[in-house]
């Protein structure tokens, strides 16, 4: 069900060191309880990372990278300082990962944007709407990843038909 084929992205879940639950889940093998400390990050700070939510992330999720709380400070002061955004510390461990050098793989390189939306989709509670603006190499790589999204979703919306 989560075979992505050939498709070579990495997936990187990204959590604050202040509560590394997912980490120390994978390192046990299941969920395990992980002493909460505060955290910038609070939407994510989770004792125990629920069973289903693990069942389904450890076998699509590459790699854990945790971010220090001086660094989910920054994306937050970067994000209001360059984009006028306010956003949670959850919303920013991916910008915080970046900024903390844990990606090096994505030195250089151009990320336009994604977003996801849940809470005004009525028909699927268990569902989630994302919109990504990528960059393509041309015409026939823009076919290819057209091609291999609708290959694994029911819907892809593409173009001038994204809601």
């Amino acid at each position: 069900m989560y075979n992505m084929g050939d498709c070579d992205a990495k997936r990187s879940g990204v959590e604050s060191e202040s509560c590394a639950s997912y980490s120390a889940a994978l390192a046990n093998g299941k969920p395990i309880f992980t002493p909460p400390n505060s955290t910038l990050a609070d939407g994510l700070a989770v004792p125990i990372v629920g069973f289903n939510a693990f069942a389904t992330a450890k076998n699509i999720v590459d790699e854990v990278i945790t971010v220090s709380e001086n660094y989910i400070a920054l994306s937050i002061l970067r994000l209001v300082e360059q984009e006028k955004a306010v956003v949670e510390g959850a919303g920013v461990v991916g910008l915080a990962a970046l900024l903390q050098g844990k990606q090096e793989e994505l030195k250089g390189k151009t990320i336009k944007e994604i977003f996801h939306e849940r809470a005004w989709l009525a028909s699927n509670m268990f569902a989630v709407k994302v919109k990504i603006i990528a960059e393509t190499k041309g015409p026939s790589h823009t076919k290819e990843l057209k091609d291999l999204l609708a290959l694994y979703y029911d819907e892809v919306f593409w173009g001038n038909n994204v809601h």
